[in-house]
């Protein structure tokens, strides 16, 4: 189906935010009329005026809930949506539409609507401000707000993965099976890039706008970043530790393996 669909990345435990999800969508993109499946866990949720697939998924780990929803949406198009990026103001439809046109005619399997890294080697395409990706790259994959080949998300993946293995280890994955990736930092619609939470906590820069909308959420019950918040060293040993003893490095290896025989000949 040449149409594409929201798909709204969630966990029950995060559920405080569909609401307010809901009210700005509602508010800044009212001409959208397709399906968002919110990829929920156990919780009943449903929104006055808006298309709502509630899916319910059960209980899972991360991308295993990430795979079991994706299998559940009938378009073979999404525009990925994680649970904290509220959009900010009024989407321009029709500009949408041109970019998704656009991702269908190059036959790209991801657009990211995002600035690419600083690491990454890009080239313009001649369509607005669109560059595409040139592998290998570190961040091939991430949670970005994007278009998508919906199987293409679906490959990438690995039940057994974590918010933080599913970037760093989709990103090899990504890689292997040569992801056409391309990038625009058009701001086609209109949110804060690293979404309204930080580690889960509330960014500031988010809580200045919803002040600004006078919007009232409670934030002590998800507290407010600091900026100042050290990355300190053993967090970084336990996050490289974590993912040396992963089940998908195995199954990255066996992955690699099997495709051995296009490596050994090019």
């Amino acid at each position: 189906m040449n149409e594409f669909a929201i798909f709204y990345h969630t966990c029950d435990k995060y559920s405080d935010l569909w609401i307010p999800f809901c009210d700005f969508f509602k508010k800044y993109w009212p001409d959208y009329s397709g399906k968002i499946y919110i990829n929920s866990e156990e919780k009943d949720f449903d929104y006055n005026g808006l298309n709502i697939v509630n899916l319910k998924v059960g209980v899972r780990n991360f991308s295993d809930r990430e795979i079991a929803g994706l299998q559940k949406v009938e378009e073979d198009y999404i525009l990925l949506m994680m649970d904290d990026l509220f959009l900010m103001n009024k989407v321009d439809s029709k500009l949408v539409e041109e970019y998704f046109q656009f991702f269908l005619k190059c036959n790209l399997d991801t657009l990211v609507l995002r600035n690419a890294s600083p690491n990454e080697v890009t080239v313009p395409l001649n369509f607005r401000k669109v560059e595409i990706l040139i592998p290998p790259s570190v961040d091939m994959l991430s949670s970005q707000l994007a278009f998508w080949k919906k199987i293409k998300f679906i490959e990438c993946l690995n039940v057994d993965d974590g918010p933080w293995e599913m970037e760093w280890f989709g990103s090899m994955r990504a890689n292997v099976n040569h992801l056409k990736t391309a990038y625009t930092n058009d701001n086609a619609i209109p949110s804060l890039p690293g979404g309204a939470l930080r580690v889960g906590k509330w960014d500031p820069q988010y809580i200045e706008f919803l002040e600004n909308e006078k919007y009232i959420i409670d934030f002590s019950k998800r507290g407010v970043y600091d900026e100042n918040t050290p990355n300190t060293l053993k967090k970084r040993i336990q996050f490289q530790i974590r993912n040396w003893f992963s089940k998908t490095r195995w199954n990255l290896i066996i992955l690699l393996w099997s495709k051995r025989k296009y490596y050994w000949s090019r």
